[in-house]
């Protein structure tokens, strides 16, 4: 009877053994391929953040310095921007934001506040290429889908802003 047990026992164990062996070493590789993802997020989240950065550093200096030649306009683009340039304060306005952004792209502070920022930049350099001059479209679709991605990889620092919370009145 003991030797029956004995035996029950040693096939249990043994069970039970490779069942957890083969369950923790399932975790182990969910959690290996896991990381692998978001490591590979992570890396092309810093590659977009990069890039975008930079798009707004140069451009936004270029308000301010004209080193880059604009591209040839139409008539109603060249007129938008003569009048933005005109009013003495919009034009560097839009400079300094797609500086500011840019920096804060590049050195990864305050990336919320500078994705929002790219997000109403972008917004605004794609209408004008579709309704006022589609010269120069492509790099306006690349800066938005640079902006889109990034929003998305860092959605959780947007998430509170969807969030309603009740109010001392409403308790």
């Amino acid at each position: 009877m003991k030797s029956k047990r004995n035996a029950l026992n040693i096939k249990l164990c043994s069970l039970l053994e490779t069942s957890v062996f083969d369950t923790t070493f399932q975790i182990l590789k969910f959690n290996t391929d896991l990381t692998i993802y978001y490591l590979m997020k992570s890396k092309i989240s810093i590659v977009l953040r990069i890039l975008l950065g930079l798009l707004f550093f140069a451009t936004g200096l270029n308000k301010f310095f004209d080193f880059i030649p604009l591209p040839p306009m139409n008539d109603a683009g060249s007129n938008f921007v003569q009048a933005l340039i005109k009013t003495g304060y919009m034009w560097q306005l839009i400079g300094f934001t797609e500086t500011a952004s840019g920096i804060l792209l590049l050195v990864n502070k305050w990336k919320g506040l500078a994705l929002i920022f790219a997000a109403i930049i972008s917004v605004n350099i794609v209408l004008f290429r579709i309704f006022l001059d589609t010269n120069g479209i492509e790099l306006a679709v690349f800066a938005a889908i640079l902006t889109i991605a990034l929003m998305y990889t860092n959605w959780s620092i947007f998430t509170h802003l969807f969030q309603h919370k009740k109010s001392q009145l409403e308790r």
